[in-house]
């Protein structure tokens, strides 16, 4: 009984260890995940805010040629 009991509570160690693996795995996915997405969204905005800037440029000149 002792023996099989031994057994079990190894597995049920083991598995948690697997558990607290997978956990720190998938954390630092997310982590990375989200970085990868601020950063693109830090240039998707940088880009945005020059076309904004640049386009304004273009029509006070547009508009000071004609």
């Amino acid at each position: 009984m002792d023996n099989k009991f031994e057994i079990l509570l190894a597995r049920m160690d083991n598995t948690f260890h697997e558990l607290r693996q997978d956990n720190k795995d998938l954390s630092n996915q997310l982590r990375q995940n989200h970085k990868d997405l601020s950063d693109r969204m830090h240039k998707d905005f940088k880009w945005l805010i020059g076309a904004i800037l640049g386009t304004g440029i273009l029509l006070k000149i547009i508009d000071k040629v004609w």
